[in-house]
Order: C-alpha cells, then sequence, then structure tokens
C-alpha cells in the first residue's frame, strides 16, 4: 500500500534559516536560505551540502532548475536572473511582472510564476520575460511553485496545504492538506520536496 498524500519520506535540516527556494535537477537539490547569498547544492538522501555558490541577492524567494542552469526570483530588486550553477554568474535578467513573485518553475519552454498576493500566475518568455499568459491561482499567500509535465503544484502558506492545478485553466485537480506551512516546493518526477515556513527543514512528501 502507498504512502498517504503528504506524509513525510525523510526530513533534514535547512543549510541555512529558512529556505525559500527549492529546486531539483534530477538527481540533487538547490536551496536558497533567507538572508544569505548563498545557494546551496544538496545531497537529497543525506541533507548534506555538496557544494555552495553565490546567488544575486539575499532574498531568493524562488528558484528552479531548466536542465542546465537555475533561475532565481530576487525580490529585493524585483528581477528574474537566469544563472550558471558552477560559478554563479549572471547569464542574463528581467524584471518580474510583479513586485510578489513567490513561485518560478520551468515546462521545458517557458517560465511560469506565482504571485502570492494577488493569487495570478504567469507564464512568461525566458528570453524577454514578456508574459505569454496568466490565470486565477487559488488560495492565499502562494509559496513555491512546481511543474510535473501535466500539472502545476503551488504551496499555500495560508491554507497550510499543496494545491494541485490544471495547467490550462488553474482548476484545482486535488489538494494535500499538510501541519506546516509551506515556503518552497519542487518536484522530483516521483515525490514534492517542500521547505517548511518556520521549521527551517526540508522534506520529502509522498503524493
Amino acid at each position: 500500500m502507498g504512502m498517504t498524500p503528504g506524509a513525510v519520506i525523510r526530513s533534514f535540516a535547512s543549510p541555512f534559516g529558512v529556505p525559500r527556494g527549492l529546486a531539483w535537477d534530477g538527481r540533487t537539490l538547490w536551496c536558497s536560505c533567507d538572508g544569505t547569498t548563498n545557494i546551496y547544492q544538496i545531497n537529497p538522501v543525506t541533507g548534506k551540502v555538496i557544494r555552495t555558490i553565490t546567488g544575486p541577492s539575499v532574498a531568493m524567494r524562488s528558484i528552479c532548475w531548466d536542465g542546465r542552469t537555475l533561475w532565481v526570483v530576487d525580490v529585493t530588486n524585483g528581477l528574474i536572473s537566469n544563472i550558471n550553477p558552477i560559478t554563479g554568474v549572471v547569464i542574463r535578467s528581467f524584471a518580474t511582472p510583479t513586485g510578489n513573485i513567490r513561485g518560478i518553475t520551468w515546462d521545458g519552454r517557458t517560465l511560469w510564476l506565482s504571485d502570492q498576493v494577488t493569487q495570478i500566475i504567469y507564464q512568461i518568455n525566458p528570453i524577454t520575460g514578456v508574459v505569454i499568459g496568466s490565470f486565477a491561482g487559488v488560495g492565499v499567500l502562494s509559496q513555491g511553485l512546481a511543474l510535473d509535465k501535466h500539472t502545476l503544484w503551488v504551496g499555500d502558506n495560508n491554507g497550510t496545504a499543496i494545491r494541485q492545478l490544471a495547467i490550462v485553466t488553474g482548476q484545482v485537480i486535488r489538494t494535500i492538506m499538510l501541519t506546516v506551512k509551506p515556503s518552497a516546493i519542487c518536484w522530483d518526477e516521483r515525490t514534492i520536496w517542500m521547505a517548511e515556513n518556520t521549521g527551517n527543514t526540508i522534506n520529502q512528501l509522498a503524493v
């Protein structure tokens, strides 16, 4: 019998304070945290830091992986930056569509963003930053955005849940209730990784 959706498979401490961004590169996790410019590459089994690069800001509220590079939401400067995962050097940057972006994910061609205040989810051109499309999201205070090739997952910090959405309409497919509030999420092709808003931990969750 499979595990209950939302059940914790494994858990380990954040490398530095409150984790605000999580990304999966197919083998390891990447994490950004409040109050540091560091982005940490993490062993997903042990939680140990493999290496550290310097990102563009101490307020990197969400990160994602596009297959080769990292994307970072810098809320201090209102920028989305594409960075080299080896050197941390910024490849390109453009302005966020709003000042409240708290989630970013990659679909293989374009970027998706979530606004924690308006709950609008945006699809944007990764070269220009131009908005391609958008739809109304769900919940309040969305924290984290992930994509599993077919659907979007949104961390709902107010509702203490993770919600699965249809990628075209934004309709809620299902809701996984949690006992803690998420501050970041990512998808590893079979499970969801979630950072806790107050516990300074990173959890792998069954879905």
